[in-house]
């Protein structure tokens, strides 16, 4: 009786039965594509922009990431909106 076990253990047709039983259905498919749904290649698709302001670090993508925030960039203060509004040599 042992040496029978022992050679189906050993036997490597054995062991591929044995794994072969274990099918793998949808229920597994599932899961793994779960686990497995951030390690595609493609992630660059979703890029999303950069939360922290002082991460930002191109004037250009800074006024973009502004205009899209809904604020004003760069931020003026009073003076240098006057100063666009009533021009100096009137």
């Amino acid at each position: 009786m042992i040496l029978i076990v022992l050679s189906r253990l050993l036997n490597p047709i054995y062991k591929e039965a044995i794994y072969m039983s274990n099918e793998r259905d949808r229920a597994w498919r599932r899961f793994k594509d779960s686990v497995n749904h951030n390690r595609d290649m493609g992630s660059a698709g979703k890029w999303k922009p950069e939360k922290k302001w002082k991460m930002v670090y191109l004037r250009s993508e800074k006024l973009t990431r502004a205009k899209q925030l809904g604020f004003e960039y760069p931020r003026k203060n009073v003076r240098q909106l006057l100063d666009k509004e009533l021009p100096r040599d009137e």
